[in-house]
């Protein structure tokens, strides 16, 4: 029987903020190679690349709710905005729907943006 060495890395981000989250993948990011697996809590297992895609929505989806925030968009306008949608073919397909990421991002900026 032959066993092959992995280095694991867990990575918990609490609390899992919008902010927090591309913080965690800023530092984390420049020390991945490209033959680097991360398997994520919830959904396929990925690469460098996917997670710095993933770092990329998220600073957008941040940007744009932040954006309906200012402009004075209630939770219900927010999600009926569908800030997700252009990225929804290739991320919707987990556990978390895009309204609930929606809810989940616009809940902790309203908090702090005015």
């Amino acid at each position: 029987m032959r066993f092959i060495a992995v280095a694991c890395l867990i990575l918990t981000i609490a609390p899992a903020t919008a902010q927090t989250m591309i913080a965690a993948y800023d530092k984390l990011l420049p020390m991945l190679d490209d033959k680097v697996k991360i398997v994520p809590g919830r959904g396929a297992i990925g690469g460098k690349r996917d997670l710095a895609d993933y770092r990329e929505v998220m600073i957008a989806l941040r940007e744009r709710i932040t954006r309906l925030i200012k402009d004075g968009k209630t939770l219900a306008e927010a999600i009926a905005a569908k800030p997700t949608e252009d990225f929804d073919a290739r991320w919707a397909n987990g556990p978390i729907r895009p309204n609930q990421l929606v809810e989940e991002i616009y809940s902790d900026l309203k908090r702090t943006v005015r």
